[in-house]
């Protein structure tokens, strides 16, 4: 969205040296950030070079690429530079890069074939409601159509999770973009080319995504299309103002405002009114359709329930490790966890580092390996998937909560079987 901005700034009146640093700072920060940024940065990154003056002023346009080409560099170089000694690619392990993208002609040779299945697997998650049958019907009819490419897909498609922030589709926004489309030429007629230009370069982002992202055509990777929706908010905006009367594209905002309170409201695991089996206060009983909420309200909740809410299954055993920690003496704690499992709340819990707990993964792919600080000699390892171990790099088992298992004592070793 700042890309976007910007580029369109330029084209009111050119970005003055400030603006330039700070749209450079924008597709660095957006490649550190997030890998859909690859797609639509690489698109937005396009527009604007395109719409140099390479003619006019050639230096100018020179100047602008330059400040955005060091700007990614200076960023990124770091993050580039150890993926590039660690794994030999500067995104990272290619079992790794070859699960979230396509970047080879092999790779993107199946997913043309198949790119229409593809594309309507991307929209039919909008497509879901509280209605569970045109969720099968809808779901099955993707599912036909993969079988057609002769492909089967076995997970669910359409889910309906209108609340949750990783699967809730957007279907008032679909068809607001659906609706756009047919206004846009209402934008030619106006000769509104800023506009006309922000939707062709969304579209092709999202086109792009869907063919070299795979987490994006997932239902759990709804989430991943959301700059489809944003970038294209200024699109109908334009339309709006272009092709209907001040007072009724007023209206139309209003209604808009007002059809956002139930997700602002009722937020899955971050509501501010929660919808709960057993209602308390700021909550309400679980109603039909709509289902109950993980947690009671964000006002009310306690932080670690909060904390816990779209794991819950795991608040048991990180609860009682790091209380267990806490009420110890060992201040160095190593980490194996999977790569599925949160960080995050060991380091909530056990307040650290600020008070004195000392955290370090000890278990990592075969590639980042190198990197462990081999100096780090902990008293202490948090495990998630150490099963019946009773001894684990030296030290014993000292309390199992759960999938949780805490090693404490001495004679640390990197031996995990030592």
């Amino acid at each position: 969205m700042a890309a976007a901005f910007f580029v369109l700034l330029d084209r009111q009146e050119p970005l003055g040296w400030l603006e330039r640093a700070a749209l450079g700072a924008t597709f660095g920060l957006g490649l550190l950030t997030e890998g859909t940024f690859y797609v639509f940065g690489a698109v937005i990154g396009g527009w604007f070079i395109v719409t140099r003056p390479w003619r006019a002023d050639p230096r100018r346009a020179l100047v602008d690429v330059a400040w955005i080409a060091a700007a990614v560099v200076v960023l990124n170089l770091g993050h580039w530079s150890r993926n590039l000694a660690a794994s030999g690619s500067p995104l990272g392990p290619a079992d790794w890069v070859g699960a979230h993208g396509a970047l080879t002609l092999d790779a993107l040779k199946p997913r043309i074939a198949a790119y229409l299945p593809r594309l309507l697997r991307a929209l039919a998650p909008h497509l879901a409601g509280p209605w569970q049958p045109l969720n099968g019907a809808i779901d099955a009819g993707v599912k036909s159509v993969y079988r057609a490419f002769g492909i089967e897909v076995n997970a669910p498609i359409v889910v309906w999770a209108w609340n949750h922030e990783d699967n809730a589709g957007n279907p008032l926004h679909l068809l607001l973009i659906v609706v756009t489309l047919g206004g846009c030429a209402a934008l030619l007629r106006a000769q509104r080319a800023a506009a006309l230009q922000l939707a062709g370069v969304t579209i092709v982002g999202f086109l792009l995504m869907v063919l070299l992202i795979p987490p994006a055509v997932a239902t759990v990777g709804v989430r991943l299309q959301l700059p489809l929706f944003l970038l294209w908010s200024p699109v109908f905006a334009a339309v709006m103002v272009t092709g209907l009367p001040r007072r009724w594209a007023l209206r139309g905002l209003v209604l808009l405002l007002l059809a956002a309170v139930p997700w602002l409201l009722f937020n899955s695991t971050r509501p501010l009114i929660g919808i709960r089996p057993e209602p308390g206060r700021l909550a309400i009983p679980c109603l039909r359709g709509l289902g109950c909420t993980r947690v009671s309200s964000i006002l009310s909740e306690s932080p670690v329930n909060v904390l816990f809410a779209n794991v819950g299954e795991l608040k048991r055993g990180y609860v009682g490790a790091t209380q267990s920690l806490s009420s110890s003496t060992c201040r160095e704690v190593g980490l194996r966890l999977d790569s599925s499992d949160p960080e995050y709340p060991v380091w909530y819990l056990l307040r650290a580092p600020q008070s004195g707990f000392r955290l370090e993964t000890i278990y990592t792919t075969e590639e980042l390996a190198p990197l462990l600080d081999r100096e780090f000699d902990p008293c202490a390892i948090v495990c998630t998937i150490c099963g019946d171990r009773t001894r684990l790099h030296g030290l014993a088992l000292s309390g199992r909560w759960d999938n949780v298992s805490l090693f404490q004592g001495d004679g640390f070793t990197w031996d995990e079987d030592g």
